[in-house]
């Protein structure tokens, strides 16, 4: 039985050591085995010349000795140098015939166990094989070389493995039964003893020896002891190291080898022990990273918020007004090509130039620009006191420009001589419509005002033409047909009226049965009777949100309402004729153009969002595989949920826009699966949706009606889809069943009605904010105001588990996709993991600065992403417990946050939106930022050695500039310094007569030194003035380096013109304007906020400066008191001399006397 138990343990060992979780069955590789075969040649080839060589007696004795550690350092340390001294050849001979007679008995073990080995014991005791096999390469390799269990072993029981545990490596490798360890033992009782022998050892520090070397070893020492000698063998040392080494590289590569084989078996152990999550495996171990890094690749910036909002006249682009800015987008590609803003000014109106090149623009100052659009300058500026444009035109021209006032005034301009030519004041009230007659002969202005007036003005002989009132109501728009003959007008009071412009005559009167908001009027190609020919239509809508189709050149004016495409309610129509399209503005500030086709009738052609308002909830949808069964892990749409009825599919590939209409009240919560959509509001109903197979097409198939309140979350089951759960402010969970509707989704005609839910609970005593399933739908989590968490068996809707701990209410909750924890969001700003095995908080993450409304586990559990009111998204390492990185593209509150599952490519995307009105598409970028970074810090080692090289060479100007270019601070202060000392050297040179005189004719011509200084200057300040600017200030503010920065500041102050200080000023923040409150609380000095960030650095750069000053005149003054003393001195010392001649001359005089 110990004997059992020794081989037992060494095979575990070697198991261990060879790939740390069990193999399959070996392969021989042929290479590894040709390694193996030309090692044991070269072992044996210097067996044969050790016996004539003594050198090999110390070498063998080396080895030995070294296994034979720890235990026997001390004797190897006292016998070592008696050894070198005392060993003869004979007796050496002698010693290698022994260790031959070893060998040959180890080899004949070795056969006779290969031969008594049955197949079934090679395949089930694979693994014990393989450590026999490892056990006699190394006796053989410790004959000629050294061990190479260090170049043999892997460790592959990494961290990654260990926490994962959807991965199964097959077991059935790892040690063979104990029928085959017991028939092995019978067949080779010496083989046993020798194996338990070389156990014990390993157990005194030496893993890996052989049964030969057990044997021997004692006798082997003893001999070696007796027959010590004094010799020499230096030169013999030296040569045995290189044989040493040769062999230590061959065991190496073999080493290598049997690695990649160990790799290959557990590879392909794991692949067969679970083929049926083979997708999820690869997915583990192609993640070599966490995911800390996310850039931005989609978004939504908001393009339109209100007002005014024009195509232009070739089609091309579109310009709106956002946030009192002028942004310019262009139509095909649905991208921002412009923005016009004016500094601090707000933009309020503007109008488009025929050419396309130009536009007009009105602030909330009342000062009207003429601009260029390409260039942003502007080419004229007119103040209109207290006057509020409300409307701009361009006539055909482009030459006259005319501006209707609230006060009532019309005012023509003249745009190209910049003068105001026409000034009228006909309507009382306000002028609310301009427009310009379309043939460029006719100067014609119609004007439209408060008192539903129509008037006509010929700007020629500046008369008014003539001025009609038809309409009961204001008057909301009026426009020409193309030619100019007819001109219509539309009211509130449900008329559109035709006028013949010749003599201003009705033609044709269209009665609505609501108020016309707005009209567009085109021309189409058509074909009638096989033959081309030119339809005209008229195009209105009002409140109701339903295009009407109008055919005015008929007798007969029928009203073709379209109401499949009915929307919110349409505050504008624009024609678009070069490609027969009309284009609607909705009042939820959406862009929807429709094209024309046969019927006639209008189709849905591209919508351009411009404001999403407030993001309520964002899910990516998967593609659909043919099998209509599988979902790809892949992102092909997002779906949106916005403050408004109606939902938005985008398209990631080209950004388009599809609007999915059914809810009556606002979206709150959705979800997705595969082609299906849930969706939820405050409607108090929930709806399926499937998107059809080949188009943006949304069908609904069903409404689930049983909740009294608003639905505030909604869930799919993640493994099946076959339920969905829903949680809503009635504070009760229902589940429903919709397998029955997905598998006849396609038979289903009209959407049906679904009453009853499969259960239902009275789950918390306020709000619920969230449902969620486990990855297996066995669990489901809910969460609510009242501060807890609920963990409820999905099958009967029983609660399991209350978690408690959050001290404010809880926004969400998420499972972990490997792991039995369960991630929570909550009011208190804080995120908890908790563990649901006990019921306990296991790990608590603080770091937002208000409520923590989303969380989600990435990296199959290793991290949680937290999005919160402070508009922070943050990522956390669950298993360090810190925050990764911080996220801040939000400017509020982040309601949605989603995932993607990891695609083809190994990438992994995020989805997020909030109250700022903007959703963002995130991608993970983390590997690229670390390669980044890694080329980054190689490419600041080789420039720090060129700098070095230039400081060398004493070429500080290009080291200034290296230093500069790289944002290396001390080096720029370093390379300034010794460029200033080597030119003040230069001039401390003392000079003899004739230099000096040389030096004097010279001064006129500049210095070379000093014109390289000046150039370096000017082209520091070419490259970034700023930063130069803040450099200065930073060394400015240390005595030590102040003296640089001040010279430099000095060069840096001549070498910049008085009048470009202005231009530079601008290249800095300017604070934003504050409101008029914060005007009025304003003190009249200015705080430092107020001030620009180039006024800030200056007072801080004169605020040292003059500190530099004041301790300079400090020290000038202390030095005239060492100037005083000095003086004294040399006084004292003239006094003492003139005393000690006067002494002398007197002793002198003695003398003589």
């Amino acid at each position: 039985m110990p004997k059992f138990q020794a081989k037992k343990k060494i095979f575990k060992q070697d198991k261990f050591k060879s790939n740390g979780k069990g193999s399959g069955p070996a392969k021989k590789n042929p290479a590894f085995m040709h390694k193996k075969n030309k090692l044991n040649k070269s072992i044996q080839r210097n067996n044969k010349n050790s016996q004539n060589h003594q050198v090999n007696g110390k070498k063998n004795f080396k080895k030995f000795n070294k296994n034979d550690a720890p235990a026997n350092n001390k004797f190897q340390k006292k016998s070592q140098d008696d050894f070198e001294d005392n060993l003869s050849n004979g007796e050496f001979q002698e010693l290698q015939k022994s260790t031959a007679q070893a060998q040959n008995k180890k080899q004949q073990i070795q056969k006779q166990q290969q031969s008594t080995k049955k197949p079934q014991e090679l395949k089930s005791g694979n693994n014990k094989q393989k450590g026999l096999k490892k056990q006699n390469q190394n006796d053989d390799i410790q004959l000629g070389g050294d061990d190479l269990s260090d170049n043999v072993d892997i460790d592959m029981s990494g961290e990654e493995d260990q926490e994962y545990s959807d991965i199964d490596i097959d077991q059935s490798s790892q040690g063979g039964s104990e029928k085959d360890i017991n028939s092995e033992q019978n067949e080779d009782d010496d083989n046993d003893e020798e194996i338990e022998d070389s156990h014990n050892e390993s157990q005194e520090g030496n893993e890996d020896e052989s049964e030969f070397d057990e044997e021997n070893d004692e006798n082997f020492k003893s001999e070696v002891i007796d027959k010590l000698q004094d010799k020499d063998f230096e030169d013999q040392e030296e040569a045995d190291e290189e044989e040493e080494s040769e062999l230590q590289e061959e065991e190496n590569e073999i080493g290598h080898i049997e690695q990649e084989q160990n790799i290959d078996e557990v590879k392909d152990a794991s692949k067969s022990q679970n083929q049926a999550n083979t997708v999820e495996e690869k997915e583990v171990i192609n993640r070599t990273h966490l995911a800390k890094y996310w850039s931005v690749v989609l978004s939504q910036p908001s393009i339109y918020t209100g007002g005014r909002i024009l195509i232009s006249p070739n089609e091309e682009f579109m310009a709106s007004i956002a946030n009192f800015r002028i942004i310019i987008t262009d139509i095909a590609t649905r991208q921002i090509i412009n923005q016009i803003t004016h500094e601090e000014e707000e933009l309020c109106n503007f109008a488009i130039h025929p050419s396309n090149k130009f536009m007009a623009t009105f602030t909330r100052n009342n000062i009207l620009r003429f601009i260029n659009l390409e260039t942003k300058e502007t080419i004229h500026s007119w103040r209109i006191n207290d006057q509020w444009a409300l409307d701009i035109v361009f006539d055909t021209t482009g030459q006259f420009m005319a501006i209707g006032c609230v006060d009532g005034f019309i005012k023509v301009y003249d745009v190209k001589k910049g003068n105001l030519t026409h000034n009228y004041k006909v309507h009382r009230g306000s002028v609310t419509k301009l427009l310009f007659h379309p043939t460029p002969n006719k100067l014609h202005l119609i004007s439209v005002g408060e008192d539903y007036a129509i008037r006509i003005y010929d700007l020629v002989i500046s008369t008014v033409l003539k001025s009609i009132v038809a309409h009961t109501q204001m008057v909301t728009q009026i426009i020409f047909s193309e030619d100019g003959t007819n001109l219509l007008s539309a009211s509130s009071d449900q008329k559109i009226i035709v006028w013949d412009y010749t003599n201003m005559t009705k033609q044709a009167e269209v009665l609505f049965d609501e108020q016309v908001e707005a009209m567009g009027y085109l021309k189409i190609k058509a074909k009638q009777n096989k033959k081309n020919i030119v339809q005209s239509y008229l195009v209105a809508t009002g409140s109701s949100g339903i295009l009407k189709l109008i055919d005015i050149t008929s007798n007969d004016i029928k009203i073709i309402p379209f109401e499949n495409l009915k929307t919110h309610e349409i505050i504008k129509i624009m024609t678009l004729p070069k490609k027969e399209q009309i284009c609607a503005v909705t009042v939820e500030q959406n862009v929807i153009f429709y094209s024309f086709v046969e019927g006639p009738s209008l189709i849905e052609s591209d919508i351009i969002v411009g404001f999403n308002d407030e993001v309520t909830d964002a899910k990516f949808c998967k593609k659909q595989k043919k099998d209509n069964q599988v979902f790809e892990k892949e992102k092909e749409y997002v779906v949106i949920s916005t403050n408004s009825s109606i939902m938005k599919a985008v398209e990631l590939g080209t950004g388009k826009t599809h609007f999915i209409k059914g809810h009556s009240d606002f979206v709150l919560t959705l979800d997705t699966f595969g082609p299906y959509i849930i969706s939820a509001g405050k409607d108090k109903t929930v709806k399926l949706w499937k998107k059809a197979d080949n188009s943006f097409e949304f069908k609904l198939l069903a409404t689930f009606i049983g909740h009294v309140e608003a639905i505030s979350s909604v869930c799919f089951g993640p493994k099946t889809g076959k339920i969905f759960a829903t949680g809503s402010e009635d504070q009760n969970i229902k589940i429903w069943d919709s397998s029955n509707l997905m598998a006849r989704s396609h038979k289903i005609q009209k959407p049906e009605n679904v009453t009853s839910s499969k259960r239902t609970v009275s789950a918390h005593t306020k709000d619920i904010n969230v449902v969620k399933f486990s990855p297996n739908e066995k669990l489901l989590a809910s969460s609510s105001q009242d501060r807890q968490i609920k963990i409820w068996d999905t099958e009967t809707l029983s609660c399991k588990m209350i978690l408690k701990g959050h001290k404010r209410g809880v926004w969400d909750v998420n499972f972990s996709p490997v792991e039995k924890l369960l991630a929570s969001a909550s009011g208190d700003s804080t995120v908890k993991v908790w563990n649901l095995e006990d019921g306990q908080c296991v790990n608590t993450f603080e770091g937002h600065m208000g409520s923590v409304l989303k969380c989600q586990w990435v990296c199959y559990g290793l991290e949680i992403i937290s999005a919160g009111a402070d508009g922070l998204i943050k990522i956390w390492n669950t298993k360090k417990q810190t925050c990764l990185n911080t996220l801040n593209k939000h400017q509020g509150k982040i309601w949605a946050l989603d995932i993607s599952a990891y695609d083809q490519n190994g990438k992994q995307f995020m989805l997020t939106g909030g109250n700022d009105s903007n959703f963002f598409m995130w991608e993970d970028v983390t590997k690229e930022e670390e390669l980044k970074k890694k080329e980054e810090e190689h490419e600041v080692l080789i420039q720090q050695d060129n700098f070095k090289q230039l400081i060398r060479n004493q070429d500080y100007i290009n080291a200034v500039k290296l230093a500069f270019r790289f944002n290396f601070v001390s080096k720029f202060h370093q390379a300034l310094e010794l460029m200033f000392h080597k030119k003040d050297f230069k001039n401390e040179i003392i000079y003899s007569e004739n230099e000096i005189k040389q030096i004097k004719k010279n001064n006129e011509e500049e210095d070379e030194f000093e014109k390289n200084i000046r150039e370096l200057v000017t082209n520091l300040i070419e490259l970034d003035i700023n930063k130069l600017l803040i450099y200065i200030r930073d060394l400015n503010t240390m005595q030590k380096s102040s003296k640089v920065a001040q010279r430099l500041l000095n060069y840096v102050i001549r070498s910049i013109p008085i009048d470009d200080y202005q231009e530079i000023s601008k290249k800095f923040k300017v604070p934003k304007k504050p409101s008029k409150k914060e005007q009025e609380e304003q003190t009249k000095i200015p705080s430092d906020s107020e001030k620009s960030e180039f006024e800030q650095l200056l007072q801080v750069i004169i605020s040292y400066s003059k500190r530099h000053a004041e301790r300079m005149e400090r020290f000038i003054k202390k030095s005239y008191y060492l100037d005083f003393v000095l003086k004294k001195i040399d006084l004292l010392s003239i006094q003492d001399e003139e005393n000690n001649n006067k002494e002398h001359n007197k002793s002198e005089a003695t003398n003589k006397a």
